[in-house]
């Protein structure tokens, strides 16, 4: 649990370093931005690896050893000043996380029932979010006063930390599953159990990915707000994301996954609603609209995740890997997709909006 939330906090806390990482390594601005999307796809190609590696490690072992090797990499990149080093680093930082999350995900799941790891994915997930809305504020102004490089040291000091403790600490290691059989990988994808919540977590990410990637630049750029206006916007919309993971690990426990999902459903046809009465009363519903989608992320995602992953103990970690591979990579060609679409931020958004719930509708009717 400790490290979910520190390594969340980490990369959450990157976002406002990006542009100074680029320039001090001589990165611009399109290089860097192909970059991310290298790293997004690194990412989901690592969750597929991570499962061999479990499987040699041990879950709780892979929890430490990928949070000692981020650390590790994080510190290279402070010292890095050429743009290949740096850029190889940065990519192994994602391929270090991608291990370290799917380790994370079973971890949580095999000590708790699956309501529990409803409940505790969204409690942790919406401290994180709360969490988040001052992180920029710190890394601002130890990047002010001494430079992105140590700020960046200063984030990478908990996660060291983390994985120090874990690696050190007394206690006995689970066995690791080498020699476990597990069912394949095209059987796991293809179990009901697993492909339905799979499929409507990547429904919604269609539209929930280019919303988040937007909404700064619409605020920013489109609507013309200062920069302390759009930051109390998206603090908001970050309130608001935690508000909906917290009320919904809070009816974790009494309410079915499809209960917290139709719940979403409704939040999601709400956004909707509002961003199209923005496109004629005002900027305003629009982005109420927006923060109102985004909302429904703890009573879709969360639920989807349990379902996925809540199969028998030997083929936790492959179908954990398979969810951990599907989402980025449905978030990153979303977000491709979105580019290509002429028009503004705001009809863009609603667009996507619109797929995301027309499959979602599909999906959970099939599903019946």
């Amino acid at each position: 649990m400790v490290r979910f939330v520190v390594v969340a906090l980490f990369f959450d806390a990157l976002a406002p370093l990006l542009p100074y990482m680029a320039d001090g390594n001589a990165i611009s601005v399109q290089q860097f931005q192909s970059l991310l999307g290298a790293c997004y796809l690194v990412f989901a190609l690592s969750q597929l690896a991570s499962a061999s590696i479990i499987a040699v490690l041990g879950v709780y072992r892979a929890i430490a050893l990928s949070s000692l090797s981020m650390s590790g990499v994080g510190l290279v990149m402070c010292l890095a000043e050429d743009a290949m080093v740096f850029s190889s680093m940065f990519l192994t930082l994602f391929a270090c996380n991608g291990v370290g999350a799917n380790a994370t995900r079973v971890a949580l799941r095999t000590a708790s029932s699956e309501a529990g790891f409803k409940r505790l994915l969204a409690w942790i997930t919406g401290a994180v979010e709360i969490k988040q809305m001052a992180m920029p504020v710190v890394v601002a102004a130890i990047t002010a006063a001494f430079g992105w490089r140590w700020a960046l040291a200063a984030l990478v000091l908990p996660v060291l930390l983390v994985g120090g403790w874990m690696q050190l600490m007394p206690r006995q290691w689970p066995a690791a599953q080498a020699n476990a059989v597990t069912s394949g990988w095209i059987k796991i994808a293809s179990t009901r159990t697993f492909l339905m919540p799979t499929l409507i977590a990547a429904a919604f990410e269609i539209g929930f990915s280019p919303v988040s990637a937007r909404l700064p630049f619409i605020l920013s750029t489109e609507l013309a707000l200062s920069p302390l206006m759009t930051g109390l916007v998206l603090s908001c919309s970050s309130a608001a994301v935690a508000a909906g993971l917290l009320i919904s690990g809070y009816l974790a426990t009494s309410r079915s996954s499809r209960s917290l999902i139709n719940l979403g459903l409704l939040l999601l046809c709400t956004g909707l609603c509002c961003t199209v009465a923005g496109t004629q009363f005002g900027w305003h519903y629009a982005v109420s609209g927006m923060i109102v989608m985004q909302t429904a992320c703890g009573f879709i995602v969360i639920p989807c995740a349990a379902d996925a992953i809540n199969t028998v103990e030997v083929d936790r970690v492959r179908a954990s890997a398979l969810f951990g591979f599907v989402q980025p990579v449905v978030c990153g060609l979303a977000v491709a997709f979105a580019a290509l679409i002429p028009g503004s931020g705001t009809v863009v958004a609603l667009l996507m909006m619109a797929l995301s719930l027309c499959l979602m509708v599909l999906l959970l009717a099939y599903r019946q």
